[in-house]
């Protein structure tokens, strides 16, 4: 009787025992496995050794914890070399995900280098969005694929023309070449690169201003205190406060039909923007001007959009009246 009342023990003990000996080791499968069959011989024969069993699992699980914690270290640009001491960790271009940021760009013949870092840290660069082209079978070649990213990216990085650090943004987008066309990647990442005085230490989104107009924005009986035209954006003021520029007409050029390059989205020169530009506001001013006198001491001026702006999707001419001397100090329109 005391060897058969023993017998079981034993085997409960061995069951029990491989489940330690596996979670101490880090081998959770297995030692599920056998805490699971200890707990069972237990439940039907009594026994000891269940403190055992429940040891492996424990053991078990912290290693799964440890792994998991090790996996978002490694493989999360906020995370391993680039925790607290900020210096980051060094990755290819390819492998960051829309919304996270990167110092260094290296370019060579199959990828980019970069050094993974969170927003927070100083940085020159940002992966905005990432996004699917066109599924077809054959490659578009060059100039069709870069079209067909250029499109992608367009709509996903308008916003940015509220940043105030827009000046200083340069887009990159990184989109397969022909071998990884024909391999199935479909994917292109829309970056922004800075280009400014010294670094970013903010996500973009956190750099835009909503007080800004931006030139799609812009309409007729807006005025600034002062702008340039050569800022994508600016605030406006009250026509009753001293300004000096005022909007009496905004109109849209094609986007296509005026590209000499045979591609219908390129950037059509500044010499045909300004052609265009400049017909279509003398045209606007005659019909502005027809039912009150221009004030004396005004100019016309116009602003057509750049290559980066026309890029970001911006096609509008804005009309401009300029004060030569002094400020105005009412609407121009008679508003």
């Amino acid at each position: 009787m005391v060897e058969a009342s023993q017998g079981p023990g034993r085997r409960v003990s061995g069951w029990a025992k491989a489940a330690l000996v596996a979670g101490l080791v880090g081998l959770a499968p297995l030692a599920v496995g056998f805490a699971v069959a200890a707990f069972m011989q237990v439940r039907r024969r009594g026994g000891r050794y269940r403190g055992m069993a429940v040891g492996g699992l424990v053991a078990s699980a912290v290693w799964v914890v440890v792994g998991a914690v090790i996996a978002v270290m490694v493989f999360s640009p906020g995370g391993g070399d680039s925790g607290g001491d900020g210096k980051g960790r060094e990755t290819v271009l390819s492998r960051l995900k829309a919304g996270d940021c990167f110092a260094g760009f290296r370019k060579d013949a199959m990828d980019v280098a970069v050094t993974a870092l969170p927003c927070t840290r100083p940085h020159d660069g940002e992966v905005v969005a990432q996004a699917a082209l066109p599924d077809d079978d054959a490659y578009p070649g060059d100039k069709g694929l870069a079209g067909e990213a250029t499109k992608v990216c367009t709509d996903r990085l308008a916003f940015l023309v509220k940043s105030r650090y827009y000046e200083d943004l340069d887009v990159y987008l990184d989109k397969p070449d022909q071998a990884a066309w024909r391999a199935g990647d479909r994917h292109v990442t829309c970056v922004m690169r800075y280009s400014g005085t010294g670094t970013l230490a903010s996500p973009l989104v956190a750099t835009l201003d909503p007080a800004r107009k931006t030139l799609q924005e812009f309409e007729a009986g807006d005025c600034f205190t002062e702008w340039k035209g050569a800022e994508a954006a600016a605030r406006a003021v009250p026509c009753t406060e001293p300004h000096k520029v005022q909007v009496y007409a905004a109109f849209d050029l094609p986007w296509e039909g005026l590209a000499t390059s045979g591609v219908s989205w390129a950037y059509p020169g500044k010499k045909i923007i300004d052609e265009n530009a400049s017909r279509g506001c003398r045209k606007r001013a005659a019909k502005a001007f027809t039912t009150h006198v221009r004030p004396a001491g005004v100019r016309t001026d116009f602003v057509g959009p750049s290559a980066k702006a026309w890029y970001f999707g911006v096609q509008k001419v804005i009309c401009l009246l300029r004060a030569d001397k002094g400020t105005l100090k009412r609407s121009v329109l008679g508003k």
